[in-house]
């Protein structure tokens, strides 16, 4: 996959990476950004991402990886209501697209689990009644 990017980049690579997965994906991920790009590691689905040699960061080009927390952007009711009012605004506005992989009832919870562990979801999963 860092080959496609690169050749889809004209060379230059992706400015960020959202990774969903974790352990599975981390070290492609790593090698999919340009030099200073960011890996932004929001995901476990496949195991804890491993822990990053900070050597491996300046040698791959200066890269940045962060974990975000929603504790830590939304530390209070008022700023996570204005947060998710943003969202629903994206949507609103097309600038994001929700997508809905596959839908389960919820007697069959355990195959969307599995799908999620597996990494083999591509998106929302809805549980119904």
């Amino acid at each position: 996959m860092p080959a496609e990017v690169s050749r889809l980049t004209d060379g230059r690579k992706a400015d960020v990476v959202y990774d969903g997965l974790g352990k599975l994906t981390f070290s492609t991920s790593l090698d999919c950004l340009r030099p200073r790009g960011m890996l932004v590691s929001m995901g476990a689905s496949t195991g804890a991402p491993p822990p990053v040699e900070m050597g491996t960061l300046n040698a791959k080009g200066s890269l940045f990886v962060t974990r975000p927390g929603l504790a830590a952007h939304a530390t209070d009711i008022a700023e996570y209501q204005t947060r998710v009012l943003d969202v629903f605004d994206a949507v609103r506005q097309g600038i994001i697209t929700p997508k809905v992989w596959d839908s389960f009832s919820l007697a069959d919870a355990s195959r969307a689990h599995e799908a999620m562990e597996s990494g083999k979801s591509q998106g929302s999963m809805l549980l119904k009644p």
